[in-house]
This record gives structure tokens, C-alpha cells and sequence, in this order.
């Protein structure tokens, strides 16, 4: 389950509130902005450098997004000295800062789903199968001209 923090919430009392009914509870941090240059100006903090890297990482292997033939380059800059390097060269990788949804039934799709995904220049509905197969047909709805 993931959960947003306020501005207000502090995470020690989270886990102090959770603990008693959880005895094992985990917290992971990750950064919820769709803009790198946003990204990029977190960078400058070491501590937020060092989480927007951490999380590149887990999409990096977790395969969030594609490497379209920079897998060379990524590998080189992986390393704790690069960071900002690394985070340059994911910044250009098609799905980096992309939130993918799983499929749901779509009303307008008689016998199949949907896959949503939001990115900081379009929200994109794709087609897909019961299974989660994705098809070809997609709807991009593009920041700044919808209304």
C-alpha cells in the first residue's frame, strides 16, 4: 500500500501509530514529481540526490522504463561519484517519471481493459486485454490542451 504524506505527517509518528497492529512496518520513500526540472533542482539537496537515484535505480531494474539502447551509458554512471550523470541520462529514456496504473475494465471497451499512465506531458489511456496485454489502440491527452 502506498500512502502520501502531508506536509504535516512526520514518519516516526506513523510508525509509532502502526506499529502495535503491524510489529513489522516498513516505509519507503519515493519521490511523487513528474517534472526533471523539478528533479533537477531537488538534485541539489545530497540527501534528495541520493533518494532520486536510489529510486532511478529500482525503475531502472524493475524495468519502469526503457533504456532504448543507452544500457552502456547507464551501467558507466551507476555508481554512488555519478549520480547526477545517471540522472541525466534517465531523464531522457522514454516512461522515466511515468506512473503506469494496472489495468481496470473500461466502460467504453466491451470486452477489454485499460492501462493508465501519467507523465509530466500527457496522460495516456492505452488499450488492453482482460490479461493486462497491451494493444495498439491509445488516447493521449496532452498537458495543456485539455480543458
Amino acid at each position: 500500500m502506498e500512502v502520501a504524506l502531508s506536509p504535516a505527517d512526520k514518519p516516526v509518528d506513523l510508525y509509532v501509530q502502526n506499529y502495535n497492529e503491524a510489529k513489522i512496518l516498513k516505509f519507503h520513500f519515493k519521490k511523487f514529481v513528474f517534472s526533471t526540472e523539478i528533479e533537477d533542482a531537488l538534485a541539489d539537496d545530497p540527501i534528495c540526490l541520493n533518494m532520486l537515484y536510489q529510486q532511478a535505480i529500482d525503475d531502472l531494474n524493475n524495468g519502469r522504463f526503457e533504456t532504448s539502447g543507452k544500457e552502456i551509458e547507464l551501467k558507466r554512471t551507476q555508481h554512488v561519484t555519478t549520480q547526477k550523470e545517471f540522472l541525466k541520462i534517465v531523464h531522457s529514456c522514454p516512461g522515466y517519471n511515468t506512473v503506469t496504473f494496472p489495468h481496470c475494465m473500461c466502460d467504453s471497451r466491451k470486452d477489454g481493459h485499460v492501462v493508465l499512465s501519467v507523465c509530466e506531458s500527457k496522460i495516456a489511456i492505452q488499450a488492453c486485454s482482460t490479461e493486462g496485454e497491451k494493444q495498439d489502440q491509445i488516447k493521449n491527452f496532452f498537458v495543456g490542451t485539455c480543458q
